[in-house]
C-alpha cells in the first residue's frame, strides 16, 4: 500500500508523528509542526494517518 509505505519512509527519516484529540501534531527531526501551519501534501498526509489508526 501507498500509505504503508509513506509510513515506513517516515519512519526512515525519523519522524514522530503525533494524534492528539484537538489536531495533529508532527514532529520531523525535532522540528514541530502543528497542523495549521502544514502544507497541502503533509495535511493531506496527517488525514491519512488518522484515518488508518481509525481502521
Amino acid at each position: 500500500m501507498a500509505l504503508e509505505a509513506t509510513i515506513g519512509h517516515l519512519m526512515t527519516k525519523k519522524a514522530i508523528v503525533e494524534i492528539e484529540r484537538d489536531g495533529l501534531r508532527m514532529k520531523w527531526n525535532g522540528l514541530v509542526m502543528e497542523k495549521d501551519g502544514l502544507s497541502t501534501e503533509l495535511d493531506i498526509l496527517s488525514q491519512q494517518l488518522v484515518q488508518a489508526r481509525d481502521s
